[in-house]
């Protein structure tokens, strides 16, 4: 299951939230923890380790989309259609 989540093949749509005002929501894959691997030499999983440790332990992976660009392009027209009617779920509402 570890592989799974956090394997090879999910550096893709891994992305390090770096320290400080760096951070934008609409990241690159070549921002992805596996082009930063693959860009530097190192495992993806080395490039979650690191992140993991900055901020003295409280770094943070964030799990985008591989063509997050795209996918907001999609969403979009899904919003703007003549039959969408926007909402908010309060399943878990007290």
């Amino acid at each position: 299951m570890f592989k799974m989540m956090f394997g090879e093949r999910s550096a893709r749509s891994l992305y390090p939230i770096p320290e400080g005002d760096g951070w934008h929501y609409e990241p690159v894959p070549d921002d992805s923890c596996g082009a930063l691997a693959a860009a530097t030499g190192r495992s993806a999983f080395e490039v979650y380790y690191d992140t993991l440790m900055m901020d003295e332990g409280k770094g943070v992976l964030w799990r985008g989309r591989d063509n997050v660009i795209e996918w907001y392009d999609s969403a979009r027209e899904d919003l703007l259609a003549e039959n969408c009617v926007p909402g908010i779920s309060d399943a878990g509402a007290q």
